[in-house]
């Protein structure tokens, strides 16, 4: 369960920035959560949250190295 508190640590301090182009990647995560059907089996989800999580590292990443 550390993993996703980590992550919305992460998040936060994404939603903080002022870099438009952190701004435009959570806009697109957010738009890939929107359009997850909520049919999908909690297999699925848990691969997506996975998914989701290594795209903020990603994001979080990049930030933190061209600052």
């Amino acid at each position: 369960a550390h993993s996703s508190r980590e992550t919305q640590m992460l998040l936060a301090r994404l939603q903080a920035s002022i870099d438009i182009r952190i701004h435009a990647a959570l806009d697109d995560v957010r738009l890939r959560v929107a359009q997850f059907d909520a049919s999908k089996s909690p297999d699925d989800i848990h691969v997506f949250m996975r998914y989701l999580e290594s795209r903020l590292r990603d994001i979080g990443s990049k930030n933190l190295s061209t600052s």
